[in-house]
């Protein structure tokens, strides 16, 4: 396929750009943080949530531009659409170790 060059930065996604830290943590610190922007955390990290997901579902072909992907991603969040997968893909998973 072609290959496209884009310069984007944080108003491409709707999202307000940050100074604020981004960092992590361990393992546990990072899910927790997760956990927190599914259950409807705002702010610069689930800003950038937003941001890799719209990425995604852009190059999927799901939607004509960023700006859209975006929307579609934090309405994933919003709905709660985006943790209920999280669930059922633990549940699948701990229903396959269970088989074993």
């Amino acid at each position: 396929g072609d290959i496209a060059e884009y310069e984007i930065d944080a108003t491409t996604f709707g999202a307000t750009p940050s100074n604020d830290s981004l960092e992590g943590g361990d393992a546990k610190d990072n899910a927790a943080i997760a956990l927190k922007i599914l259950n409807g955390e705002t702010g610069p990290r689930r800003d950038v949530v937003v941001m890799n997901a719209a990425a995604g579902i852009y190059v999927a072909g799901k939607a004509d531009s960023l700006a859209t992907a975006a929307d579609l991603a934090r309405h994933s969040l919003d709905s709660g659409a985006a943790l209920a997968k999280l669930e059922a893909l633990g549940k699948l998973t701990q229903e396959m170790s269970e088989e074993e």
